[in-house]
């Protein structure tokens, strides 16, 4: 079990370096059988497509991900520090692996639904991260919510407009450092005024 286990967790590092650089779209089965030096048959026997893979590599990549926000979390000293750490953590999470989470593309139904699955998990976690972070503000009387839930909600989803709108006025499906510092940008003045508008008086 401990060597299956291994072989398991080499795949899942090679196949995301292949799909950090290259993208799922770009990336085959072959070539991460080839990286490992392993048959194809035998990828197979742990991961029964690209798109299994592909979930599992960004399970493992969000668990740690989660475990280390969480960790500078708890390190906070007020619920508005760890608001402004989570949504910069979360930044930077996206600008590594923004080929790898490949926004813009376009997938079939069989594989966007794998995606779906996966991205709908990695999204509760994040809810319960902000929402917990919302919650604790109000029972410090720092902030001043009458609904977690749908503030969380609100911050998310204006976050998420934000790049998409950069991008779209760029006209970049890639963007540069120039551009993701640009969205940053607007992300720390929003989540400012956010957190400036959440503070009890």
């Amino acid at each position: 079990m401990e060597n299956h286990d291994k072989k398991r967790d080499r795949i899942l590092e090679v196949a995301l370096k292949r799909f950090a650089h290259y993208g799922l779209s770009k990336t085959t089965m072959n070539e991460i059988a080839d990286d490992l030096a392993m048959s194809k048959a035998l990828l197979y026997y742990y991961f029964p497509d690209k798109n299994a893979l592909y979930s599992a590599v960004i399970n493992q990549l969000f668990e740690a991900h989660a475990e280390e926000i969480k960790h500078e979390i708890e390190q906070s000293a007020s619920s508005a520090e760890a608001l402004s750490l989570y949504l910069r953590k979360r930044h930077e999470f996206i600008k590594k692996y923004y080929i790898l989470l490949e926004f813009n593309k376009s997938y079939n139904r069989e594989s966007f639904a794998q995606k779906q699955n996966s991205f709908s998990a990695i999204r509760a976690k994040e809810k319960s991260f902000l929402t917990n972070i919302l919650s604790q503000g109000i029972q410090s009387g720092e902030f001043k919510i009458d609904n977690p839930e749908k503030t969380e909600a609100l911050i998310f989803d204006a976050l998420l407009g934000i790049r998409f709108v950069v991008l779209e006025y760029n006209n970049s499906p890639q963007p540069d450092d120039e551009l993701f510092n640009t969205i940053l940008e607007k992300q720390e003045l929003l989540s400012d005024l956010i957190i400036r508008g959440l503070k009890a008086e």
